[in-house]
């Protein structure tokens, strides 16, 4: 969004920034930030270093046990962080996405 500037044509939903990018984060009318799924907090946008640091250590034990298995995955699949997810089944994910979209193309027309 900082590169686009005043574009008008440019909407951005933002789910679950990680905290080292938050001071970079450009917020607009144009964009959406989400930095909780409603249901827990989300360590990764809120520093908790102790519950990032835990998820990012049972990735590589799970990588680890995917490739003795030779089922591999790829390390990002193995990272669960409990508060990152934002499924639309989330009364708050889906809610606000569709406050925003119905606020942003209701000015249009």
């Amino acid at each position: 969004m900082i590169n686009l500037g005043s574009t008008e044509q440019v909407y951005s939903i933002e789910l679950g920034t990680f905290f080292p990018h938050m001071r970079r984060r450009q917020l607009t009318t144009r964009n959406l930030a989400i930095d909780s799924n409603g249901l827990m907090s989300d360590p990764m946008c809120h520093r908790d270093l102790w519950k990032g640091t835990k998820a990012y250590f049972m990735a590589f034990v799970r990588w680890f046990k995917y490739k003795a298995q030779a089922k591999p995955r790829k390390f990002t699949r193995c990272i669960n962080t409990p508060g990152h997810e934002y499924q639309w089944e989330y009364p708050e994910v889906h809610g606000r996405i569709t406050e925003f979209l119905t606020a942003v193309f209701r000015e249009k027309h």
